[in-house]
């Protein structure tokens, strides 16, 4: 987590509601009261300041929406408009049955077919089943297994 320890005083209220906006998430000030004549340090708050200070929290919160700890509602209709923007994987050439299908080897355009590898469902050194022409989709039941490196000229698979 981020925080904020405010030693000094420049806002009680805009201070805080910047670095909430930034990330902090841990907060520290020093608080005091009037008492018998001993000056309060210039790096304390007064209790009134802290309720700015608290208030300005509240605000900072809620104007910054969700944390991390809540999952957002996602409306039917705003993901269908995120799904039809996902980018899905097309081959920059012909490629054989049994071929090794790298980064270089793809390219990402929409649409995103039913069936075909998403850009976030694409990993490098993927083995395919069947040929696959240039710029025709990577569907996701043409792929035979990840390579993940070489064990004694062997490939490992997941």
């Amino acid at each position: 987590h981020n925080g904020l320890m405010q030693m000094e005083y420049s806002s009680w209220d805009y201070s805080m509601m910047v670095a909430y906006a930034k990330g902090a998430r841990t907060f520290e000030r020093h608080i005091d009261i009037d008492y018998n004549n001993v000056p309060v340090s210039k790096y304390c708050s007064l209790p009134h300041q802290i309720d700015d200070w608290f208030k300005a929290f509240h605000k900072a919160k809620e104007l910054c929406g969700g944390t991390q700890e809540k999952i957002r509602n996602v409306k039917n209709e705003e993901l269908e408009y995120i799904d039809k923007l996902v980018r899905g994987v097309y081959l920059k050439k012909n490629k054989k049955s049994n071929s090794v299908i790298s980064l270089e080897d793809v390219y990402f355009a929409i649409p995103k077919l039913e069936g075909q590898i998403s850009c976030q469902d694409f990993y490098d050194n993927i083995i395919i089943k069947d040929n696959v022409n240039k710029s025709q989709p990577l569907l996701s039941n043409n792929i035979i297994k990840k390579q993940k490196g070489v064990l004694d000229g062997r490939f490992i698979s997941t």
